[in-house]
Formats: structure tokens, C-alpha cells, sequence
């Protein structure tokens, strides 16, 4: 929404400032009154509306009496010399002239027939009675060309340049008085070196003493293109020093671009040929620079006294200033005039319940063309407001006009031509426009807005019901007011309070057990947790679920999600089988250590009373023995792992050697499976880790690789760091996994069976050693994967540990 304020505001400010901080005179009126008299004179048969005020000149005084002033911007004031606008405003017949009268009834005349602008150079007085020469555009308004309502002038204040045109005009007319009056000059029958030389220095003695203290370059030549004088300006635009440095010269000797030698020539030929002078003549030139200059040039062919043509005279004023005031007033004409039809909000403007002024974006957001919202009568306006926000949007705009106080902003719907409603914002203002309290409105089509909120409320309300009604329970914590900002029944009936309760903000440290609060609130971590709680009745749950975080604009922690179950049921029943199985390892090995002890007293001390065949099945429930111990110690380690009871003791070490270690013990195996073991680790893997255990999660991962690598398969063992973790990699090319039997690999008895399949492989074991090796690997605050690409396409396993700072 605030970007919406912003985006309305941007284009009444926009526009508003181009108005007022013009650096040209603007003028806003509204003619509407001479439209209506214009009109009735041609409804009575009067065409010709410039016999018509030459027959009535009082006309014109009556119509400018009907000029209504809007606005003006602060150029205005300034070129008028006043101090308010206002004063300005009311004292227009003050700033007028004989001829800015005559302007005016041009003007009246040229919007009659059917003109929409009007230019014209005249001349008006400030309100200190001083006269200005100005160049006046006055343009109507795009739309308003039925009423004449809005009409904006444009001013320059050409006085500076009327002055240097007239001491133009002045200097040309007193040459014209020296070429006629020194017979030396107009006859120029001077084809004796002598008398040339005589007439040339009187001729240009006379008229350097007239030129060279005037601002436009002038130059004559005779009809060889040769310079015969020149005023100083023209020396200086030249480069040259000295007037006379030019005498003799031609154009090629005194400009590099040979271009502009070419036009030159071309120009001043044309004139001596057809004997004809040429006046202001408007002329681009591109200087040595690369610099381009806009010249008003006069070229004036000199006669001797046979009318024979012997030279040219030219004088150019440099009009590049005035140029460029002229483009910025049509740049910034065409800026404010399309600032507003070009406009993505729809602006228009209200007298009455009148449409006046519409742009396009409006025209479009309403299904009109801009013509028919003009056409529409105030009842037909009426009936674009959806009936239902009709009365409340017609009651704020007749109290606006009455200059009451009411809201600027606010959202109702309309009706489109189509009959399709749609939603708009509108921003409203009350201007004066025709003299009149006007309202001007800028829309914006929030439809696609509102029907996304429409369908978040929608989604939100059965998100609602869906939370409700959920197996779940779900907790929403505020942080930063440290409140329940909701929790669902599901949770309530958890853990035995009511909503109100839970607004105490002392209440957290009642409910969760204090071994698992500071977890909880403290951890910044997402994801999976476990806590207990205690109920209102005084008992211990457990509860498991996810934690989701909320937060503000300035990366705050502001919201804390919880989805939860109740686990109480699951942890007893964790906790009955994490005893059965302790209970029956410890039970079981005892009577195992005595069947084992006892075997092998009988093959040690009675050997040799026993036959080969007593020696066999003593040997083979001695190996039973061992096998049973094994299984049994797992089941030992993988409940104390469960317990948490496992204290890991680490402390620097190169891992390196523990991988070679392991290899040596199993090379005995490896040989009977005759696999290839590619082994390519650094020599230095410096990790802080229990040596033991990891030595235990190694061999597992090695043993699972030979027992399931069909014989003669290959084993690859590599290093890797990367990220401050050491990652071993164990590589075979054995019968591999499907996605389904992954997810079961490091879970307790995750034993994928691969008995009675055809594989050469070892089927022995319980799937107790990858999951002992996840959790030893947790415990070392590392990480342990598999991957595959399916079966018969081998496996890869993957253990990483925390790099040691040393570790180069």
C-alpha cells in the first residue's frame, strides 16, 4: 500500500513541479466564456471572423475581459516584475500593449478556425511599466478543444535578442547609407592598382570605425570569393588578430573544414548569380571544434554604378542562445503535456459530477475511449461508482467541494463499460479550475491486488480450519513481546492449559523442562527437535516436531513456529527396548563367556586325547562363540549409543593412520575375496577424533565393501578437504542400492538382505554396524552418506570430520 501512496503522490508532485519550476513563463486559463461567444456568433452566420472584429473593434476588449487566469508559475512573476501572483491575476489589462492586443486577437481568430496553438512575438509591460519583447505560445490542453477550459501559455522573454536584432538592423541600414553614399564602393570601377588601393583603405576606415563596436559578424567580399574587410567579432570568430590579417584571403585559407568552405561558397554564389540580398537566413555551422552554432545570416550583393555586381556583403548573428531557449520551451511543453496522458494512474478531473479532463490510463481502467467519458452526462458519471459504494463516494465529493475536510484516499469499485467491476484507489484534491472549485482524482486499478487478498483470505481461513482441527499441535511464539501469539486445541489439550494461561508471560519456564528451555529459545538453528514439558497436571511428556523462524525487515528473530506431536508413548517404549536389549546382551554374554571358556580349556589342555572329528565341532562352536560375542557387543554398544551414555574422548590424530591400520587387518579377507584396493589419501590427515570408535566406523564401512563386492571386484579409498572437513570416501563396484534400501541403511537392523539372490557376496550380520557408525560419526560432530546409482553400479560411502586448525 505504501508503495501505492507513493506512486499516486509522484504524479501530482511530477507535474505540479514542472508547472512551477519551469525555467519559462507558464500560464494556465481557462477561455471557456469566449468559446460560448465565439460559438453564438457562428451559430447567428458569422465565417469570417477577421472582417468581423475589423468591423467591431470593441469586441476584442470584451472578450479579454472573459480571460480567466488559473495559474502562473514563478517565472512569471519574475519576468513581470511582481511580488505575488495573485497581483498579477487581477491586473492582467495592465501588462498589455497595442500590439500583445493585436496578438490577442489573432490568437482568438486562429482558435475560431479551428487552430489549437498559437505563436506570435509581440510586445507587453510589467506592472513597473516597463516594455519586453516576447515570444508567446499559447496551446489548448489536449481533450479541451470543445470547451477552450485549459489553455496553457508559454512566455520567453525575448528582449535581449530584440535588442541585438535591432542594432542588427540599425548597422545594415547604415552600411546600406555607406555602400550608396562612397563612390568608391559602389561604383568599384577600380581596375587601376592605384585607385584600388586608395578606395579600399578609405572604405574600410569608414566602415571598421561603424562595425567593430557592433556583436554581429560582418564581412565583405568581392566576386572571387576574396576577403575585402571585416568587423572585429568576425576576425576573432576567425582566429585573427588583426581585421586586416583577412584582406585578400579566402575562405580555404582560413577554415580547415572544407565543408563548410563548400556551403560557404555555394551560399554567397547564389546571391551575386540571382542579384538578390537574402535576410535572415537561419544557418547551422560546425566549428573547427567540433562545436555546432546556429547563425541568422544576411547576404546583400553590392552594385557599381552600371548595376554590375562586384561584391557581397554578409552579417550573421550568432542566434544559438535562442535556439536553445526555444527547444527547452518545446521539450518541456511536450514534458508537461505528456506527463499526464502518459501516466500509468488514470488522472481526471470533476466540475460538478462532470468529467472534464480524462487521460488515457483512466479511459482504459473505465473501458472508454476518452471521447465518450467527455460525452457522459453527470448521471451516466454517476453510475460508473458500484452501487453499493455509490452514496459514500458522491457524499465525499460534494463535502470536498464545499471545502469540508475529508479523507484524500480511499477504495471503492466501478463499473466498466463491459459491465466488469474493478477495484480503484483514489486520491483525491481540491483545485480551482475555470474559476471554479474542481476535483482532480488520479486512480489506480488495485483489482488484481484485491483478488489476492480475496484469495490469502480465503487460503488463510482454511489454513485456520486445517490447524484447528490437526493431529499436530502448534505453537506460534512472539519474541520480541515474549508471548503465545496462537497455539491450536491440539497443543491445549497436550499440555492441559487454556489460552489465557498462556498469555502469562512467566509461563514458558513452568511448561518446559529446564534441561531443554534454554534449546529451545536460544538456538537459532531450524529444524527437527525433541523437549519435554510439563503438564498442568504435573506430568512429564515428551514432544518432537519442527521449528520454523520468523523474521523482521531487520533480520531479527521475531517468530518462533513449532509444529509438535506428542512422543510420551514412543520413549517409553524406546526406553523398554533400550533396557530389553541391554538386559539380554548382559544376561546372554554371561552363560556365552562360560561355553566359550570351557571350550577352549578342552582344545587346550585335553587336545591330545581328542580325535579330529571332537576337534572340529569344538572348533566350530569355539568360532560360534566368537560370532555370538560380536552380535552381542553390538547390540552393548548400539544401546549405550541410544543412551546417550557414551562419553567420546578425542584428541588430535592423523586419520591416515588409522585407515592404513584398518586395511592391514582386513587384508586377510581382502585376499580371499581377491579385490583390487586403490588407495590415494594424504599422508597427513590431522583430525581431533577418538581414535577407537572411528577406527570401528572405518572397518565397518571397509567390511561392508568386501561383503558385498562380488570377488575380484575393485575398492577405491580416497581423501578429500574441503569446506574444513576431512571426508574419506570408500568407492566399490558391488551390487549397489536402490533409493528404498538407502533409507534404511544406517537404522538399527537395517540389514539389506541379499541372501538366495545369485550375488557372490557375504550375507552375514544383523545391520547393527552402519548404524553404530552414524552415531558415532554424530557424536564427532560429523557426517555419513551413501550413494548410488542403483544396483549392480556399485556404492560409495561417505564419512567427514572436522578438519584440525593444523591441518595444512
Amino acid at each position: 500500500m505504501e508503495q501505492l501512496d507513493n506512486n499516486s503522490n509522484s504524479v501530482g508532485n511530477v507535474s505540479q513541479d514542472l508547472f512551477e519550476e519551469n525555467p519559462i513563463s507558464l500560464w494556465e486559463e481557462d477561455i471557456s466564456e469566449i468559446k460560448k461567444f465565439i460559438d453564438q456568433l457562428k451559430n447567428s452566420g458569422v465565417n469570417d471572423f477577421r472582417a468581423y472584429f475589423e468591423q467591431n473593434p470593441d469586441v476584442i476588449n470584451k472578450l479579454l475581459s472573459m480571460v480567466k487566469i488559473v495559474k502562473v508559475n514563478k517565472k512569471t512573476i519574475q519576468i513581470y516584475e511582481v511580488s505575488k501572483k495573485e497581483k498579477l491575476i487581477n491586473n492582467l489589462k495592465r501588462t498589455l500593449t497595442n500590439e500583445s492586443l493585436e496578438a490577442f486577437r489573432e490568437e482568438i481568430i486562429a482558435f475560431s478556425e479551428g487552430k489549437n496553438t498559437f505563436e506570435s512575438e509581440t510586445n507587453t509591460k510589467t506592472l513597473k511599466n516597463k516594455e519586453k519583447n516576447i515570444y508567446m505560445k499559447v496551446s489548448i490542453v489536449p481533450g479541451y478543444e470543445n470547451t477552450w477550459s485549459r489553455v496553457i501559455v508559454y512566455i520567453i522573454d525575448n528582449s535581449k535578442l530584440k535588442e541585438l536584432e535591432n542594432k542588427l538592423q540599425d548597422t545594415e541600414e547604415r552600411l546600406k547609407e555607406i555602400t550608396s553614399s562612397i563612390p568608391e564602393i559602389r561604383f568599384w570601377h577600380l581596375f587601376n592598382p592605384k585607385e584600388y588601393e586608395v578606395a579600399l583603405r578609405k572604405s574600410y576606415e569608414i566602415i571598421q570605425i561603424v562595425m567593430n563596436n557592433i556583436p554581429q559578424y560582418i564581412y565583405w567580399k568581392d566576386t572571387n570569393s576574396a576577403y575585402l574587410g571585416c568587423n572585429r567579432n568576425y576576425a576573432k570568430f576567425l582566429g585573427l588578430e588583426n581585421t586586416k590579417d583577412i584582406i585578400g584571403k579566402k575562405d580555404g585559407d582560413l577554415i580547415i573544414n572544407e565543408e563548410r568552405v563548400k556551403q560557404l561558397k555555394e551560399r554567397e554564389s547564389n546571391v551575386i548569380i540571382k542579384r538578390k540580398p537574402e535576410y535572415n537566413i537561419t544557418e547551422k555551422q560546425i566549428l573547427e571544434n567540433g562545436n555546432i552554432i546556429w547563425l541568422n545570416t544576411c547576404r546583400i550583393p553590392l552594385f557599381d554604378s552600371k548595376k554590375n555586381v562586384v561584391g557581397i556583403l554578409v552579417a550573421s548573428e550568432d542566434i544559438t542562445e535562442k535556439r536553445l531557449v526555444i527547444q527547452k520551451l518545446k521539450e518541456s511543453e511536450e514534458k508537461y503535456r505528456t506527463v499526464v496522458e502518459k501516466s500509468l494512474q488514470g488522472i481526471g478531473i470533476l466540475q460538478d459530477v462532470k468529467i472534464v479532463f480524462a487521460n488515457n490510463a483512466l479511459a482504459e481502467i473505465l473501458g472508454y475511449t476518452v471521447k465518450e467519458l467527455y460525452s457522459l452526462s453527470a448521471e451516466e458519471v454517476v453510475n460508473l461508482i458500484y452501487i453499493e459504494d455509490r452514496d459514500l463516494v458522491l457524499k465525499r465529493h460534494k463535502e470536498r467541494l464545499n471545502g469540508k475536510k475529508v479523507p484524500s484516499h480511499y477504495t471503492f469499485r466501478v463499473i466498466r463499460k463491459n459491465n466488469q467491476i474493478r477495484w480503484v484507489d483514489m486520491y483525491a484534491s481540491l483545485i480551482e479550475y475555470g474559476g471554479k472549485p474542481t476535483v482532480q482524482e488520479v486512480f489506480i486499478d488495485i483489482t488484481d491486488k484485491k483478488n489476492a487478498e480475496r484469495k490469502l483470505k480465503e487460503s488463510e481461513s482454511k489454513y485456520r480450519d486445517l490447524v484447528e482441527s490437526s493431529s499436530m499441535g502448534l505453537l506460534e511464539i512472539d519474541v520480541i513481546n515474549n508471548r503465545v501469539a496462537y497455539i491450536n486445541p491440539k497443543l491445549l489439550e497436550i499440555i492441559g492449559y487454556s489460552r489465557d494461561e498462556l498469555n502469562d508471560e512467566n509461563i514458558f519456564p513452568k511448561i518446559i523442562h529446564h534441561e531443554d528451555f534454554k534449546d529451545i529459545f536460544q538456538n537459532r538453528e531450524e529444524g527437527v527437535l525433541e523437549f519435554r514439558i510439563i503438564t498442568k497436571d504435573r506430568k512429564l511428556k515428551w514432544l518432537a516436531g519442527d521449528r520454523k523462524h520468523h523474521y523482521d525487515v531487520k533480520g531479527e528473530l521475531a517468530n518462533l513456529r513449532l509444529w509438535l506431536r506428542d512422543i510420551t508413548k514412543e520413549k517409553e517404549l524406546e526406553e523398554i527396548k533400550s533396557n530389553l536389549i541391554t538386559r539380554f546382551s548382559h544376561e546372554f554374554k554371561t552363560p556365552l563367556i562360560s561355553i566359550k571358556g570351557f571350550t577352549q580349556f578342552l582344545l587346550t589342555e585335553y587336545r591330545q586325547n581328542l580325535d579330529d572329528g571332537m576337534i572340529s565341532f569344538l572348533s566350530k562352536i569355539m568360532d560360534g562363540s566368537e560370532k555370538l560375542k560380536t552380535l552381542i557387543d553390538s547390540f552393548i554398544e548400539s544401546s549405550q549409543l541410544n543412551e546417550d551414555v557414551v562419553k567420546v574422548t578425542i584428541k588430535q590424530e592423523n586419520l591416515s593412520d588409522v585407515i592404513k591400520m584398518g586395511l592391514e587387518e582386513m587384508e586377510g579377507m581382502i585376499k580371499i575375496r581377491n579385490h583390487k584396493i586403490n588407495l590415494n589419501i594424504k599422508e597427513n590427515l590431522i583430525v581431533n577424533f577418538n581414535r577407537e570408535k572411528i577406527y570401528i566406523v572405518f572397518t565397518n564401512l571397509l567390511l561392508n565393501s568386501i561383503k558385498y563386492t562380488p570377488k575380484g571386484g575393485k575398492i577405491s579409498i580416497q581423501s578429500h578437504i574441503t569446506d574444513n572437513f576431512i571426508t574419506i570416501t570408500l568407492k566399490d563396484n558391488g551390487v549397489g542400492l536402490n533409493e528404498e534400501e538407502k533409507l534404511k541403511l544406517f537404522k538399527p537392523f537395517g540389514k539389506i538382505e541379499r541372501y538366495g539372490q545369485g550375488w557372490d557376496v557375504i550375507t552375514d550380520g544383523m545391520g547393527m554396524g552402519l548404524y553404530i557408525s552414524k552415531e558415532i560419526i554424530d557424536l564427532h560432530g560429523g557426517k555419513i552418506w551413501v550413494e548410488s546409482e542403483g544396483r549392480n553400479r556399485g556404492s560409495i560411502f561417505n564419512f567427514s570430520l572436522p578438519a584440525s586448525k593444523n591441518q595444512s
